[in-house]
């Protein structure tokens, strides 16, 4: 969706692409932290001393 909405509001190629690129590492940095936090949950739950 933020792709779309990035070619609908950009015109210029140089602003498209940093779009783009500002999107692909906002998910990327998204599914690491996900993946981080669930990971702490998981350990914490195991061993019982999760909430």
């Amino acid at each position: 969706m933020s792709i779309f909405i990035a070619n609908l509001a950009f015109e210029e190629a140089a602003m498209l692409q940093q779009a783009k690129l500002a999107t692909l590492i906002a998910f990327v940095l998204a599914v690491f932290l996900g993946v981080v936090i669930f990971r702490v949950f998981v350990r914490e739950f195991e061993d019982g001393v999760g909430p």
